[in-house]
């Protein structure tokens, strides 16, 4: 709208072609293991992890305990077949699930007790539901 949709980056790919861009193939922020997705699916597999960061892990971190939390650095947790059922809301723009919170809810407790500080634990959910819910519990 008014212009907008196009970034200016596109703006300038259309103007200079390819000639302007470069792929910067390695990331400085993750664990190979959470990088490995978005590497193999948005790019094209080329994206790889510093030394620096490749294989840390929470229990690395000063004052963290070795647990299987801090051990391990991405947990899927599948709630299938768990007896866990969406809230129903009325409408189709927010869902919300109190078992899942409860799972998350533990899983922050474990962080905690191993030692991870509350400012270096984020969780991140898809529907303003399931975050009100979360943010309710926490309190």
């Amino acid at each position: 709208k008014n212009g907008l949709s196009v970034t200016l980056m596109e703006r300038l790919v259309e103007l200079y072609g390819d000639r302007i861009t470069a792929l910067l193939t390695t990331q400085y922020r993750m664990h190979r293991d959470i990088m490995e997705w978005p590497s193999q699916y948005l790019y094209d597999g080329v994206l790889t992890a510093h030394q620096s960061v490749c294989g840390h892990l929470l229990k690395d971190l000063n004052g963290v305990s070795t647990t299987s939390m801090t051990s391990c650095p991405l947990v899927f947790i599948d709630t299938a077949g768990c007896d866990l059922h969406e809230m129903e809301t009325g409408s189709d723009e927010s869902k919300g699930n109190d078992g899942e919170a409860d799972i998350v809810l533990k899983l922050v407790k474990d962080l905690l007790d191993g030692g991870v500080p509350p400012q270096d634990i984020a969780v991140i959910a898809p529907y303003n539901l399931q975050v009100d819910i979360l943010k309710q519990r926490i309190n």
